[in-house]
């Protein structure tokens, strides 16, 4: 498909073959009681 060929083609201009990964410095014990998270709560991710 044409959007997926520049939507690569993109990203590889902009990163260059640089690794580009995520990283996560959240605390969830800080997160639940910061957002007074309980056991009997559902959370979407």
């Amino acid at each position: 498909m044409i959007s997926e060929r520049i939507s690569r083609k993109s990203f590889q201009w902009v990163h260059q073959g640089n690794l580009v990964y995520n990283t996560c410095w959240e605390d969830p014990r800080l997160d639940r009681q910061a957002l007074e998270i309980g056991p009997e709560d559902e959370i979407l991710v």
